[in-house]
């Protein structure tokens, strides 16, 4: 079972690259009390061993998981562009982690910010 959950989460985030570059569309949550909505990771832990925050993401062709997951949060679009040259700059900065395309459950492929940028680059070229 593992390894189908990790071979589903593989082919969101690839999905999620292939999409993004295509359409130049990324969908994210909002905190009803304002700023982007922060989950935790199943993958990595700060310094004190807690989960580390991650900003979860969603290309336009998970973006029914997105709205699965989130329930009543407010779900916002952000195009390629900004998301690349603004967004993602100031996450690697923050150290924060992106999840992929989860699912409804919160299970995904997660990445460090600076890994996501770098990943990004070498696909445009």
């Amino acid at each position: 079972m593992t390894f189908k959950l990790k071979t589903d989460s593989s082919n969101r985030f690839n999905k999620f690259i292939q999409d993004i570059l295509e359409n130049g569309k990324i969908f994210y949550m909002l905190h009803p009390e304002g700023g982007v909505f922060l989950c935790t990771s199943n993958e990595f832990f700060d310094e004190n061993q807690m989960p580390a925050p991650v900003i979860a993401v969603w290309s336009l062709t998970y973006l029914a998981y997105a709205k699965r997951y989130a329930n009543e949060l407010e779900i916002k679009e952000i195009h390629f562009e900004e998301f690349y040259q603004q967004m993602l700059p100031v996450m690697t900065q923050d150290g924060l982690i992106l999840g992929v395309n989860w699912d409804q459950n919160g299970f995904g492929s997660e990445i460090i910010a600076s890994d996501m940028y770098e990943k990004i680059s070498r696909s445009i070229v």
